[in-house]
């Protein structure tokens, strides 16, 4: 039973798991968090989280009134 590694071992790889999947998911080019939703905006390979993209949403109405 020396081959099964206790919960402080199984946490850390766990840790180390996660920390690997992390470095993958892109980060946002404009607050510069990792990227965690379930989807982000890629613009001419630029990346925007959903929050950030959001900040330039424009109502057209605006556009359409007098």
């Amino acid at each position: 039973m020396d081959n099964i590694p206790d919960y402080t071992e199984l946490h850390a790889m766990h840790e180390a798991r996660q920390e690997r999947m992390l470095r993958r998911v892109p980060k946002c080019d404009i607050c510069g968090e990792r990227i965690l939703g379930d989807f982000f905006f890629n613009i001419n390979n630029v990346y925007y989280c959903e929050d950030c993209i959001n900040d330039y949403k424009v109502d057209t109405e605006d556009y359409m009134e007098g």
